[in-house]
C-alpha cells in the first residue's frame, strides 16, 4: 500500500460548535438512534475528548484511543465487533490508512471515516467493499454526526446494531 500524499491546505483556525439538539415534546416522540460501537483513533487529546462526547451523547458506544497500536490492542483484547472506525489520517508511528489495512485483515467489513486536517489521498474503497468516507477538520458536531449516520445507514448483514432512545437527537 502506498503512503498517502499530504498537502497542507490553507490555515484555518479550529472551529467547534456545541449546540444541543432541541428536546422532543413527549417521550413517545423521542428520536430513536441506532447504537453502534465506534472505535475512535485521534492523537489530539482535546479533539478525541470532544468527538467522544459528541458521539456518546448521540447514543453511540465509543472506544477512544490515541494511536494505531492502542486501536489494534482494543480490537484484539475486547473481541468486540466494531461498526465504524473513525481515524485521523496522520497519526504517530502508524498512519490511518495503514491502520485501516491492518484492521480490515481481521474485520474486513468495518466501515471507515477518515478525519484529517490535511487534504489527503488514501486508497479508494474497493467496489462492493465496506463504506469509506473522508472529512476534513475542522468539523462541527452536526457534520460529524451526519457523516457517522451516513456510514451506518445501510444495515450490513449480521450487524449488531440496536435501537436506543436518545434525547440528544
Amino acid at each position: 500500500m502506498s503512503a498517502p500524499s499530504l498537502r497542507r491546505g490553507p490555515a484555518v483556525p479550529p472551529r467547534v460548535a456545541v449546540t444541543p439538539a432541541p428536546r422532543r415534546a413527549t417521550a413517545a416522540a423521542a428520536a430513536t438512534a441506532v447504537a453502534a460501537t465506534l472505535l475512535l483513533v485521534e492523537d489530539d487529546p482535546e479533539i478525541r475528548a470532544l468527538f467522544t462526547g459528541f458521539l456518546a451523547h448521540a447514543g453511540y458506544d465509543v472506544v477512544a484511543v490515541a494511536d494505531a497500536a492502542d486501536a489494534l490492542l482494543v480490537l484484539r483484547d475486547r473481541h468486540d465487533h466494531v461498526d465504524l472506525l473513525i481515524t485521523d489520517v496522520v497519526l504517530p508511528h502508524v498512519d490511518g490508512p495503514s491502520l485501516v489495512a491492518a484492521v480490515r485483515e481481521r474485520h474486513p467489513d468495518v466501515r471507515v471515516l477518515y478525519v484529517s486536517g490535511f487534504e489527503v489521498e488514501t486508497e479508494p474503497a474497493a467496489a462492493g467493499g465496506p463504506a469509506t468516507r473522508h472529512v476534513r477538520k475542522p468539523i462541527t458536531r452536526s457534520e460529524l454526526l451526519a457523516e457517522v449516520a451516513a456510514l451506518l445507514a445501510p444495515a450490513a448483514p449480521g450487524s449488531r446494531r440496536r435501537e436506543v432512545a436518545s434525547e440528544f437527537d
